[in-house]
């Protein structure tokens, strides 16, 4: 089996289907424990260490791995098939559709499903794969995403990633699934895996970043991003919008390097695009002020309508790491100051040569809005950004030059023929000799 040729077209769609069964009804038949699948954090993280250890392992754990594998290397979910059958699932063809095996009435697949009922993981896996529950949203919502749960908790990240990547188009017909709890919760534990994959098995592995599970994820994405005409779309556009969504939904997204690592793998591809690239811009507009209006109450505010303890920014320092995601957000936050006319009359402040404080100040009051801290300035900002990112990456020159955008600004005149000097300097008074 394992010699034999599995790529799609090659061999009839039924023994895909019959192998996979046969090679699952093998694994329950012959391997009892295979029923009983502990949940544990601890599990899992000795899961993932071990399943790299195939040269150390028993042969009872080499069969159930060579399981996985030829399940993994078949072509059973419609997603994995061809554009007729992708297109299929997500357009609602009935037809297509048809060609599922029934979860509850299939004979064919029965032991499959009383293997998945008894949550044993691989069952689990092959039941997403062959039936309605990894096809149809509202079964995967409903019962689908408890077996993901089932083949994560087995320390399976390679095959819930596998899994992720055939459902996840499912949701760009109603993107109000993103907030179910199970589906976050699952992408939450993949996010924080790597974390505890490194700290059970930092001496069989190395600790760099990014991890196995993180670069496995980049690089389903990268997958799904050029593969966007099988999903039926022109461009990019729709799939890359959702996985931002879907990420900057997750709880403490902004701390948590393996969602920077991928969002940053997105805004790469949104930079060149014009239409994704204003699609990405305005998520982070939405995310920036949707921001710094939840930080921004207290009673100090509420009487007097000014904050002058700062902004409570997403990404307080630069972020070397994730240059073109910190483009994206420092974007963000320069619209933000430019769209509240706080940049316009703090160069028009600084032109009267006030200090660069006393000139904020007086800039926030005349535009009724809270101001940044001066560290917090755009001018200041994209010029950290542009010394912390590695001098090889491509997004430094823009950063210099949107730093420069700032640095060479100057008021506007107040009588034809008066050419105002640029305040650039006063950013930096007592800061060079």
């Amino acid at each position: 089996i394992s010699r034999m040729d599995w790529e799609h077209g090659v061999l009839a769609t039924h023994l895909h289907i019959s192998t996979a069964i046969n090679t699952v009804q093998a694994a329950i038949k012959h391997n009892p424990d295979t029923s009983v699948t502990n949940t544990s954090s601890m599990a899992t993280m000795t899961n993932l260490a071990m399943v790299s250890i195939t040269s150390l392992a028993s042969a009872h754990t080499q069969f159930v791995n060579w399981a996985w594998e030829t399940v993994s290397r078949l072509h059973l979910h419609m997603m994995d098939r061809g554009i007729l059958e992708s297109r299929g699932i997500l357009e609602g063809n009935v037809d297509i559709f048809s060609q599922l095996l029934d979860y509850d009435l299939n004979k064919e697949v029965e032991i499959v499903a009383a293997g998945a009922v008894r949550k044993i993981p691989l069952a689990c896996y092959t039941s997403l794969l062959l039936t309605q529950l990894g096809h149809s949203l509202p079964e995967l919502l409903d019962r689908g995403l408890a077996l993901l749960k089932v083949v994560q908790d087995a320390g399976r990240m390679d095959h819930v990633l596998e899994i992720l990547m055939y459902i996840t188009p499912l949701l760009m017909s109603d993107l109000s699934c993103i907030e179910n709890a199970a589906f976050k919760n699952i992408l939450t534990t993949l996010l924080s895996a790597d974390q505890s994959y490194i700290s059970m098995a930092k001496s069989m592995i190395s600790g760099t970043f990014p991890g196995p599970v993180t670069r496995e994820a980049g690089n389903m994405l990268e997958k799904m991003i050029v593969n966007y005409e099988k999903y039926g779309k022109d461009s990019p556009k729709e799939i890359i919008d959702l996985w931002v969504k879907i990420l900057t939904s997750l709880p403490g997204w902004n701390v948590n390097n393996s969602a920077l690592f991928l969002l940053d793998i997105l805004c790469s591809h949104s930079f060149f695009n014009p239409p994704i690239h204003s699609a990405t811009l305005q998520v982070t507009n939405d995310l920036q002020k949707k921001f710094l209006l939840e930080s921004s109450g207290g009673i100090i505010n509420w009487i007097t309508g000014v904050n002058y303890s700062g902004h409570k920014l997403l990404f307080p320092t630069s972020t070397a790491q994730f240059p073109w995601l910190a483009y994206f957000f420092l974007q963000s936050e320069d619209i933000h100051c430019r769209e509240t006319g706080l940049w316009a009359a703090m160069v028009k402040q600084l032109s009267e040569q006030k200090p660069l404080e006393d000139a904020l100040v007086s800039a926030s009051t005349q535009c009724e809005t809270s101001p940044p801290l001066s560290s917090q300035l755009p001018i200041y900002r994209w010029l950290q950004q542009a010394m912390d990112t590695p001098p090889d990456h491509p997004m430094v020159p823009i950063f210099w030059q949107r730093f420069f955008q700032l640095f060479l600004s100057r008021p506007v005149a107040t009588h034809e023929g008066e050419e105002p000097r640029g305040v650039g300097m006063s950013f930096f008074v007592g800061m060079l000799n």
